[in-house]
C-alpha cells in the first residue's frame, strides 16, 4: 500500500502537468509565427504521432507483471463507483463539494481562453503560455505546497482554504480588471508589461 500512495505522488501530478501543458504546447504548435508551416492541424498531427510512439513503447517495451482474473470488464463499474460516493454518508459531502468544484473550474478553464482571446486579443502561442502557467500551478500546489500543508493544517482546514484561494482567484478574473490581474488569479509568478498585446487573434485578431 505504501509503494502505490508513493507512485500515486508521483504520477499524479505528472499526469496533471502533461493534461495541462499540452493545451500549452497545442497553442504553440498552431501559431504560424513561430513557424510559417504551423496551422491548426499541426497539434492534431502531434498526437497522432505521440499516440503512436506510445502504442509501439507499450507493444514492444511494455511488460506486465499483474496476473489476469480471467472475469469479464464490468461496464459498469465506474458508474456504480460514482453512485456509491454519494450513497455513503460520510462521502456523499466530499463527493459533492469535489464535483461543484470540478465543475466551477471546467467552466473557467473553458472560458479564460476566449477571455484572452477576445478582449485582450492573445494569439494561439500565448494561450498556451497561460495554460502552461496553469498546469505548473498545479504541479508546485501538489509537490510543494501540499506536503508543507498537511503537516500543519488538519484535512478540513486544507480543504476550506484550498476552495478558498482558488475561488478567490477565479472570481478575480470574472471581474473588469487589467490583463495582468488575470495572470495573478492563475498563480503566475509573472505578469506581462502593461499595454503589450499579441500580434494577432483568431482568423487575424478581429476585436469582439
Amino acid at each position: 500500500m505504501a509503494s502505490l500512495f508513493k507512485n500515486l505522488k508521483t504520477i499524479v501530478p505528472c499526469l496533471l502537468a502533461i493534461t495541462v501543458d499540452s493545451l500549452g504546447l497545442g497553442g504553440v504548435l498552431s501559431e504560424r509565427i513561430i513557424e510559417p508551416w504551423f496551422d491548426f492541424a499541426t497539434p492534431l498531427w502531434t498526437a497522432a504521432a505521440l499516440a503512436a510512439i506510445s502504442f509501439l513503447w507499450i507493444l514492444l517495451g511494455f511488460r506486465d507483471t499483474a496476473q489476469a482474473s480471467g472475469e469479464p470488464i464490468d461496464w459498469l463499474r465506474p458508474i456504480r463507483i460514482f453512485t456509491q460516493a454519494f450513497a455513503t454518508p460520510s462521502v456523499r459531502s466530499l463527493a459533492i463539494v469535489h464535483l461543484l468544484f470540478q465543475l466551477g473550474f471546467s467552466i473557467y478553464y473553458a472560458m479564460i481562453s476566449v477571455l484572452l482571446i477576445r478582449q485582450w486579443h492573445y494569439a494561439s502561442a500565448e494561450v498556451g503560455l497561460f495554460t502552461g502557467v496553469v498546469g505548473l500551478g498545479f504541479v508546485v500546489a501538489l509537490v510543494v505546497v501540499m506536503p508543507l500543508a498537511t503537516r500543519r493544517l488538519g484535512d478540513k482546514t486544507l480543504a476550506l482554504l484550498g476552495l478558498l484561494i482558488n475561488g478567490a482567484g477565479v472570481a478575480l478574473s470574472g471581474m473588469p480588471v487589467g490583463e495582468g490581474a488575470l495572470w495573478a488569479g492563475a498563480d503566475a509568478d509573472r505578469r506581462r508589461r502593461p499595454g503589450s498585446r499579441s500580434r494577432c487573434g483568431v482568423d487575424g485578431g478581429t476585436d469582439a
